[in-house]
């Protein structure tokens, strides 16, 4: 399998045109060369560090990898002799490890492989901003080294420390990846930040959100205390506990006790004349008492699901705000919500031994706390059918296959993505909150009667204005610059979704426009993506689900999993 898909095409059938370019590009280099020198022949001791530096510098500094994508006279290849691979970002959080290395030289065999049969490689390097990541590794280092925090820092001077940390470790990065002789297109190296792939960012999200696919609700979310923002479901893990423990959390001088099963009595309100007026609950969440909102009992009944009749008393509490099945019951039920646990994660006693799981933060260690919370998601039915689509007609071949299956069945039972992240780090997302102004005697004006705020994206703020006005003067014009505001939102997206559309701001810019996409192509948008199998859903199926969106097409021909460097608990490189 991996042989037949190695070789691009069999050496009979190899475009004589190429040949013939490669017969004429090998001895122009190997004229270059002994034109300057680089030779290790007459030496006596084979120095690595000395020779393997000079040639990485030689390389580079000729454009050499860059030359084999465009002709000499600057003329746009044929797209048939093109081998297009973008090389999955480095996050700026630290430095290489052993699987950057082993996925580097993995992707390295590829291009040199291509080059060799006279294709135009174009293997395009980057790195990650990593919202979550790299400000929960500053907001660290600047506790340890400087003894502040971010709120002490502000908003812009944080940004201003992270943007110092990043620079450092980007070019870290980029010179172990030259000294790894990456044969890499330097001159197409991109960052998921830089001003190109911002307007590609913003100009997805305003898009989105004008189809009508990212919309804004208020749903419970799986909440980080010590990130104070949300996370994604597969950002949690799921830790089993099997005796009562004590876990310590992030920025809590106290540790909190887990596996735990509190009795608790409640007094019940006209009930029959016969009965003793108390009913009991178990439950390993006492803080949330003052949340709960109703009694779920089962009375051998099957339509009664929720509650298991052998599990502590037979009877559970009902907190819609502080747990997702009991969201979804209060739902059902149409329950009132009270959210009595801060973002802080702040707010008796007979309890005992408790087999259970919780939720943690991947990010932090921190105990996820289950919120109601207004965000920003995206309708992913439509573009997930699309999905499952390209790999089941082939226009995607996922090697090994038994990754179809794992495929499939996520992308048919996907729910829509929360995008919005509470965080400082990252792109800020270009929403607005328009609202009426109260300054002056304006709320006394019949003629221009207060509105309910509400949302659009806009560019700027100025833009955001004109297009409130617009909105609200359908009828006629009653309102002016003066009687609205705007708020920008300051939530920041989620990394995946920048990093979903890399492809589009790699291969598929619109040479007239910084900020739209090109939808003439007729292809895929690269060749091949070669990455690691655990990111398969975090990156490989949302760059698939977004870049076809806007482009028409699928980011990639092949998808080439490699397996990962483990122990028997963790990852080697971490």
């Amino acid at each position: 399998m991996f042989k037949s898909f190695l070789s691009p095409q069999p050496a009979s059938r190899i475009n004589s045109r190429l040949l013939l370019k490669k017969r004429l590009l090998i001895p122009s280099i190997l004229a270059l060369c002994v034109k300057n020198n680089y030779s290790a022949t007459s030496r006596k001791t084979y120095k690595p560090s000395e020779i393997e530096q000079k040639w990485s510098d030689f390389w580079v500094s000729n454009k050499l990898y860059s030359k084999w994508y465009t002709d000499p006279q600057g003329s746009v290849p044929d797209p048939k002799d093109e081998f297009n691979m973008l090389a999955p970002p480095p996050n700026v959080t630290g430095t290489l490890h052993l699987g950057h290395a082993m996925t580097t030289y993995i992707q390295d065999l590829y291009a040199r492989w291509y080059r060799m049969n006279g294709y135009k490689v174009n293997w395009v390097p980057g790195t990650d901003h990593a919202g979550i990541s790299t400000q929960v590794i500053v907001e660290k280092y600047l506790k340890k080294e400087k003894k502040v925090n971010r709120y002490q820092l502000g908003r812009e001077n944080f940004i201003s420390e992270v943007l110092n940390w990043k620079n450092s470790r980007q070019s870290i990065i980029r010179n172990q990846q030259k000294k790894l002789g990456a044969s890499m297109n330097w001159d197409m190296e991109y960052f998921t930040m830089d001003e190109n792939h911002s307007e590609i960012v913003q100009s997805a999200f305003i898009r989105l959100f004008n189809d009508g696919l990212i919309y804004r609700d208020t749903k419970i979310v799986n909440w980080c205390c010590a990130l104070k923002s949300v996370i994604s479901d597969i950002e949690v893990n799921r830790v089993t506990i099997d005796t009562p423990t004590f876990l310590k959390v992030p920025d809590s001088s106290s540790k909190q006790l887990l596996g735990a099963l509190y009795e608790i009595s409640y007094k019940v309100v006209d009930c029959q004349q016969n009965y003793l007026g108390n009913i009991s609950v178990e439950t390993t969440r006492p803080e949330t008492i003052l949340g709960d909102v109703a009694i779920a009992v089962h009375p051998l009944d099957d339509r009664y699901k929720v509650v298991k009749m052998d599990f502590g008393t037979g009877a559970v509490k009902v907190t819609p705000s502080h747990d997702l099945d009991d969201y979804e019951c209060g739902k059902r039920h149409n329950l009132p919500q009270r959210r009595v646990i801060g973002f802080d994660g702040s707010t008796f006693e007979k309890n005992k031994a408790f087999s259970t799981s919780i939720s943690q933060c991947s990010r932090t260690g921190d105990v996820i706390e289950p919120m109601i919370i207004p965000q920003w998601y995206i309708k992913m039915e439509k573009m997930a059918e699309l999905a499952v689509k390209y790999v089941d007609n082939g226009d995607i071949t996922l090697i090994p296959k038994k990754f179809e299956s794992i495929w499939n069945q996520w992308l048919h039972n996907t729910e829509d993505w929360c995008i919005s992240r509470q965080l400082w780090w990252g792109h800020q997302i270009p929403a607005y909150e328009i609202s009426f102004n109260e300054s002056g005697d304006q709320i006394e004006n019949k003629d221009t009667p207060p509105f309910s705020p509400f949302w659009l994206v806009a560019t700027s703020p100025q833009e955001a204005k004109e297009k409130a006005l617009e909105k609200l003067n359908q009828g006629a014009p009653i309102y002016q610059d003066k009687h609205i505001s705007s708020k920008r939102d300051e939530d920041v997206l989620d990394t995946w979704f920048s990093s979903g559309l890399l492809p589009l701001s790699a291969f598929n810019r619109n040479p007239n426009s910084s900020s739209s996409f090109d939808e003439s192509q007729k292809k895929a948008l690269s060749t091949l993506l070669e990455t690691g199998n655990d990111i398969i859903f975090f990156w490989v199926a949302r760059m698939v689900m977004l870049c076809s969106y806007f482009s028409k097409n699928p980011p990639f021909e092949t998808v080439l999993f490699h397996s990962m460097n483990k122990t028997n608990n963790s990852f080697i490189s971490t």
